[in-house]
C-alpha cells in the first residue's frame, strides 16, 4: 500500500525499501518495526525511528567521461608528436650527413629545399658547402673556356679529389702530347713519357721515339761512326795490315768501284798508296759528316756516310796535298760494308 514518507512526505510503497525521493528506509524498516506505523497511521521519522541518515546515490556525470576522453586523447597526442619529432629529426640528421658527403650541387640544394625547418646550424654548412661547390663549378667552367695548361693544372691541383679533376689531367695529357708532337724530337717525346707515365699516348709516344731513332743520328751512333773511320785511316798510315782490316766487313759491296770485294782488296789499297819513293803519308779526316739513318730490322739500323778528308805524300822531292770526298756505308755491325772516294779539284 501507499503511505508517506516520514523524512520528506512523498508517498511511497511500503514495499519500496528506501524513499526514491530522498533514500529514507521504507521496507526494512516497516519489517525491523513489527509493522507498527507512528503517529497519523505514519511511519516514525529518521529521528523517531533512531535511524542514521543515508546519503542519497550519486548519478555520474558525462562531463566526467568528456574531460577523461579529452586528457587520454592528448596524451595520445603527445606521445604521436614525440615520435614523429624524433624520426623527423634523425632523418634531418641522417640526410645532412650525407649531404655534406656529396660534391653534387643538386643533392645539397635539395635538401635546403626538403628540409627548411632543418637547425640553423645544418642548414648554414650546407649553404657554405653548396657556395664551394659552386666556386668549384666556375673555376672549372673558366678553366675548360681557357683551354689554358696553366689554368688546368691550378684546378688540378687546387681540386684533386673533385669530379672534374681527372678530366682536368686527361686535357694537360692531351695539350702536352700535342706539343710534344708538333716538336718531333725524341727529347721532347722523351720529356712527355716523363711527366706522363701513364698518359693515353703512352704507345704514340714510343712508336715515334722509334721512327725518330730511325731517321736521327744520334750523338752516340755519330762517335761511333767517328771512331770507324779514324782507325781505318790511321791504319792505312800506319800500314796495320790487321787493325785497318778490322774496321770493314768481310765482304763490301763495293770498294773503290769494285763490286763483292773482301778484306784483301783492302789491303792491296793501302799498299798502293806506300809506293817505294813514298817517304811518310798521312790522312786526316775534316769533321763534316752528313750522314743518313736507315733502318733495316728491329732496332738494327745501317748508316749512308759522307765527309772529307785530306792526304798529305811525302816524298824526297817534297809534299803533296790532296783532298778527297769520301762516300761510305756502314752496317749494323759497326763494320765499314762500302767504301768509294773520289778526288776533289779545287
Amino acid at each position: 500500500m501507499l503511505i508517506k514518507c516520514p523524512e520528506c512526505g512523498r508517498e511511497v510503497s511500503d514495499k519500496a525499501p528506501v524513499c526514491p525521493n530522498c533514500g529514507y528506509p521504507i521496507a526494512g524498516h516497516y519489517t525491523a518495526q513489527h509493522n507498527t506505523y507512528g503517529q497519523n497511521g505514519q511511519l516514525p521519522t529518521r529521528s523517531q525511528a533512531n535511524v542514521p541518515a543515508q546519503q542519497p546515490q550519486k548519478k555520474s556525470s558525462h562531463w566526467e567521461v568528456l574531460l577523461f576522453s579529452l586528457l587520454f586523447a592528448i596524451a595520445v597526442c603527445g606521445v604521436v608528436f614525440y615520435f614523429y619529432y624524433k624520426a623527423k629529426t634523425e632523418e634531418q640528421r641522417a640526410q645532412y650527413e650525407l649531404a655534406m658527403k656529396s660534391h653534387d650541387p643538386n643533392i645539397l640544394q635539395g635538401y635546403l629545399d626538403t628540409y627548411r625547418d632543418a637547425p640553423r646550424e645544418y642548414r648554414d654548412s650546407i649553404q657554405a658547402h653548396l657556395s664551394a661547390l659552386n666556386k668549384v663549378e666556375r673555376d672549372w667552367n673558366d678553366a675548360v673556356i681557357s683551354n689554358s695548361r696553366a689554368a688546368l693544372q691550378h684546378y688540378a691541383d687546387t681540386y684533386p679529389g673533385t669530379k672534374h679533376a681527372q678530366t682536368a689531367v686527361e686535357m694537360i695529357d692531351s695539350i702536352d702530347w700535342a706539343s710534344a708532337k708538333d716538336a718531333n724530337t725524341t727529347d721532347a717525346l722523351k720529356s712527355y713519357l716523363e711527366g706522363h707515365p701513364n698518359g693515353d699516348f703512352v704507345n704514340d709516344a714510343n712508336e715515334l721515339i722509334k721512327v725518330l731513332s730511325a731517321m736521327i743520328v744520334q750523338p752516340e751512333e755519330r762517335q761511333m761512326i767517328s771512331t770507324i773511320f779514324k782507325t781505318f785511316f790511321q791504319s792505312v798510315n800506319a800500314k796495320d795490315e790487321n787493325r785497318l782490316t778490322t774496321t770493314v766487313n768481310s765482304l763490301l759491296s763495293t770498294f773503290l768501284g769494285k763490286t763483292d770485294a773482301d778484306k784483301s782488296d783492302v789491303i792491296r789499297f793501302m799498299k798502293k798508296l806506300w809506293k817505294e819513293d813514298v817517304m811518310n803519308l798521312n790522312w786526316h779526316i775534316i769533321d763534316d759528316y752528313k750522314i743518313e739513318k736507315k733502318e733495316v730490322g728491329n732496332g738494327e739500323y745501317e748508316f749512308y756516310v759522307t765527309f772529307s778528308a785530306t792526304q798529305d805524300v811525302q816524298k824526297a822531292t817534297g809534299t803533296t796535298e790532296n783532298k778527297f770526298r769520301i762516300k761510305a756505308k756502314v752496317n749494323p755491325n759497326g763494320k765499314i760494308s762500302e767504301f768509294n772516294m773520289s778526288k776533289v779539284v779545287e
